[in-house]
């Protein structure tokens, strides 16, 4: 359409369509083509005299009144450019949207259509990918992207996350590991155990995170679209306060069509879609422009332990001998052989170990488990029992003095003498103490560790991190109090946190942030972003997005208003005309979303951003 209407203006400049001195065709073009934008403020002026509300009124309102205005006075040339701007914008407008949201189709095309499910026979089906179910095995070889959200139960691969989560290197995946939906297999094949498959998996969830954000509205945009609205009534006051003036009807034809505010609603939408678009791409979900500002603001840092500050996952940090007869190498290894028939984490993170070790475990008799207390069993015909320290002392086996860094201790003893201890932590994230000192080097001067565990573990973990300020053992509804009280002091507080305790905390705070692979559905639902891999160094990369984004917005403001106010000073006084007008508006337009789609493709800042 917008080529009809370049035709038509190219015409009836030329004389060739002009009959009567009027030029038919750039009419017919200017009516035609902006049918869509005349239907969209009809409906709009509808809407606003049925609710009795100016803030119904739109763009579309604006622009056919422009255009009207310029038929009515005989500038037929005009009005076809005005219809040709505004269609040529709304496609720049489109065209910047659909490559800030881009991710969203990238994301998509990572879901395999075709799977192979494995049989419990062990035969092999090729089934599409929407027909698998929660528990089914899929086999994936080299080559071929991971189908659903699962663990691996066999098989070893090198695997490629980056598309999804940024990673730069590929990841060693083997059995007991997680995989997520998209991932690509690089060498090697696994056999994965699905856990989440089809809306449930991993990107489905990113794409359905991303379309949520680019459909919120933040007061940005809320204040752009009030100012539209009661723009209305401002711009026939200002264009009628021209003609009477001058008594010139060009001049106030020209003062409509540069004065419509196109490039104020565009200032904030076009920002928010570029910055959600690009922070997707790097595994960071964004729920539209309100947590971005929120960003921009904060000061302070709440942070969960178990499982955000920490992997949630303990490991072996220690292994001690009771005494010179045995070495730590023999007391791990049949504290892994018997640990072998345990589904406890402090058990399975101790075979893990010694597996990781190379260590060659015995075989194991009579094999049994205490629920949640320990195992006992027989290796080489003698009785080991690996434990809490509490339940061996109640066998009359005393482990002596525990250590009071935090750390969980696990006893071993092989008939009924102590052989030895090992010493497990919930480690730290990978990146963790970069997280921190980027936040101090943001400005954001309180960062808290606000957790349900004990103080040793808290204050050990939160020690490692670099953090002062540790709460320990509080309940949920503690967690709650700390936040609104940081809060009551006028502190811009941002939570981070994976679980159902948790959920509290983040709807009290005023940035919820979720750990995306561990996050349960609760803490996901109330979070304004996520961490897709729980890639808690990502933070500090939140907060320059918001930052950007506040001052790119700004900054889009003060362009529009001061081409649009140069525009009807100059169309006032005579010096442009409404094709000039026209052409002035939607360099408005134009610098807006030139502006902004700098946020989708600027490189990351070496040094940090201050704070504001």
């Amino acid at each position: 359409m917008s080529a009809g209407v370049l035709l038509a203006i190219l015409l009836g400049q030329t004389g060739i369509a002009t009959v009567g001195g009027r030029e038919w065709l750039s009419i017919a073009a200017a009516v035609v083509g902006g049918l869509p934008i005349y239907i969209a403020g009809a409906k709009a002026i509808a809407s606003a005299v049925r609710k009795r509300s100016l803030v119904e009124l739109n763009m579309g309102v604006l622009t056919s009144i422009a255009v009207f205005a310029a038929l009515g006075a005989g500038e037929d040339v005009a009005a076809a450019i005005v219809v040709l701007m505004m269609l040529g914008g709304i496609a720049l407008e489109d065209a910047a949207l659909r490559r800030a949201g881009s991710a969203v189709g990238d994301v998509m095309s990572l879901r395999p259509s075709r799977a192979t499910r494995l049989g419990e026979d062990g035969g092999r089906t090729d089934v599409a990918t929407q027909d698998l179910a929660v528990g089914d095995r899929v086999l994936i070889r080299s080559g071929e992207r991971v189908p659903v959200d699962g663990r691996v139960e066999d098989g070893h691969a090198a695997v490629n996350q980056a598309p999804v989560t940024g990673e730069a290197m590929p990841v060693s995946r083997e059995p007991g590991d997680s995989v997520f939906e998209g991932s690509l297999v690089e060498e090697g094949y696994l056999e994965v155990r699905a856990e989440r498959v089809g809306s449930d998996a991993t990107i489905a969830r990113v794409h359905q995170l991303v379309k949520e954000a680019q459909g919120l509205r933040s007061p940005f945009q809320r204040a752009a679209d009030r100012f539209a609205a009661f723009f209305t009534p401002v711009l026939l006051l200002v264009a009628g306060a021209v003609w009477l003036y001058t008594g010139e009807a060009e001049r106030a034809v020209t003062v409509l069509v540069v004065f419509c505010p196109c490039s104020l609603v565009v200032a904030a939408p076009t920002a928010v879609f570029a910055t959600v678009g690009r922070a997707a791409r790097e595994g960071l979900l964004i729920r539209g422009g309100e947590p971005l500002e929120i960003a921009a603001g904060i000061d302070t840092l709440v942070l969960d332990k178990t499982g955000t500050l920490t992997t949630g996952r303990a490991t072996v940090d220690e292994v001690i001998a009771a005494g010179p007869a045995t070495d730590a190498d023999e007391v791990i290894r049949v504290a892994a052989a018997v640990e072998a028939v345990s589904e406890h984490p402090l058990g399975r993170a101790i075979h893990e170990h010694a597996i990781g070790r190379g260590l060659s475990l015995p075989d194991v008799r009579d094999a049994r488990v205490h629920a949640g207390r320990g195992v006992v069993g027989r290796v080489d015909g003698r009785e080991v029992r690996v434990g809490s320290p509490r339940w061996l002392g109640e066998s009359g086996i005393a482990l002596g003095e525990m250590p009071g860094d935090g750390r969980i201790v696990v006893g071993v003893a092989v008939d009924g003498d102590v052989a030895g201890t090992v010493l497990l932590r919930d480690p730290l994230r990978p990146g963790v103490g970069d997280m921190v000192r980027g936040l101090a080097e943001r400005g954001i001067d309180e960062v808290v560790v606000v957790t349900g565990d004990a103080e040793p573990a808290a204050r050990a973990a939160a020690n490692a991190a670099g953090i002062e300020d540790v709460r320990a053992g509080v309940l949920p509804e503690d967690k709650v109090r700390v936040v609104e009280e940081l809060k009551a002091r006028g502190r811009r507080v941002a939570v981070a946190g994976d679980g159902v305790n948790d959920g509290p905390a983040l709807a009290a705070a005023d940035l919820a942030v979720a750990m995306g692979r561990s996050g349960t559905d609760i803490a996901l639902s109330l979070s304004g972003a996520t961490l897709v891999d729980d890639r808690i160094d990502r933070l500090p990369d939140l907060l320059d997005h918001g930052r950007r984004t506040v001052r790119v917005i700004r900054g889009n403001v003060w362009v529009a208003m001061s081409i649009n106010a140069a525009g009807v000073v100059l169309g006032a006084w005579g010096m442009i005309n409404p094709i000039t007008g026209a052409l002035i508006h939607n360099l408005a337009s134009f610098a807006v979303v030139l502006n902004s789609a700098r946020l989708a493709w600027r490189r990351k800042e070496t040094t940090r951003a201050p704070a504001e």
